[in-house]
């Protein structure tokens, strides 16, 4: 699986660059297309267990790579921004109501719903994931910026509300550099631990 090249161990020996370059222009892409075609129904796959695997598996592409290798496209002088421009653009074509849906043969709107779904728990770890890096902030910092785009586009893809994004505890940006919970007082000695009376 393709996927799983990018996950192994040998694939944290790719330069970050070429890294973000191959995932952003061709692995996201690809995985994309094949998704959109999985929902007009592809005739290949018999069953619906059949075409899950499949969606299942595209997904994996567009997310897993990105969270796996996070740390290396943020050291070193990467694509970064670009790899997750290109994410966005296909989750948006994903997630995004189209008037084109009801021209052409489709799955059925349970299962649409089912994939929706899944796409938009995928979207949503990456946000908080990219958010506890630094990487995005909960407010933009100028118009036009990495975390205003991610914001418009969500706003695209039909959420009105981003505060799960945003507020959600792996996501809160005091995570980052907050104090530790604070230690809970000790407890008071009870008659077994406290040190006996001085003799008179």
């Amino acid at each position: 699986m393709l996927t799983d090249l990018f996950l192994k161990k040998q694939g944290s020996v790719i330069p970050a660059p070429q890294l973000a370059k191959v995932l952003s222009e061709v692995c996201v892409p690809l995985a994309g297309r094949r998704i959109i075609r999985l929902q007009i129904r592809d005739p290949s796959l018999e069953t619906t267990d059949q075409l899950m695997v499949e969606f299942e598996m595209c997904l994996s592409l567009v997310f897993k790579p990105l969270r796996h290798h996070l740390q290396q496209l943020v050291a070193e002088d990467s694509n970064l921004p670009i790899l997750w421009a290109t994410v966005l653009q296909v989750v948006e074509k994903l997630l995004a109501p189209s008037p084109s849906e009801t021209q052409q043969p489709s799955i059925p709107a349970n299962l649409k719903s089912t994939m929706n779904s899944l796409t938009n728990e995928h979207l949503k770890n990456a946000i908080q994931v990219l958010l506890n890096a630094g990487v995005l902030s909960t407010e933009p910092r100028q118009p036009g910026d990495l975390t205003d785009l991610t914001w418009q586009s969500v706003h695209r893809m039909g959420v009105d509300d981003v505060t799960a994004y945003k507020l959600s505890p792996a996501a809160n940006p005091s995570t980052s550099g907050a104090p530790a919970e604070a230690a809970s007082p000790p407890l008071a000695p009870t008659a077994e631990s406290a040190p006996p009376p001085p003799e008179a």
